[in-house]
C-alpha cells in the first residue's frame, strides 16, 4: 500500500516512469479480469477521496 500511495504523489515528471505505470495498470486490469467500466469507476472514486485531501491533476 505504501508503495501505491508513494507512486501517486511522487512528481518525478519522467515520461519513462509514466509509460511503465500505466502499463503497470494495464496489467492489473487485464490480470484481474475486471470489467474496464469497473476499473474507470474506482479510478474515478480514489480521485475523489485524495482530491479531499490534497490538489491533484486529473
Amino acid at each position: 500500500m505504501l508503495d501505491f500511495m508513494n507512486r501517486i504523489l511522487r512528481d518525478d515528471g519522467g515520461s519513462k516512469d509514466r509509460a511503465v505505470e500505466r502499463l503497470r495498470l494495464v496489467l492489473i486490469h487485464d490480470r484481474a479480469k475486471v470489467a474496464p467500466r469497473f476499473m474507470e469507476a474506482l479510478k474515478e472514486d480514489l480521485i475523489a477521496v485524495i482530491s479531499k485531501y490534497m490538489e491533484i491533476d486529473e
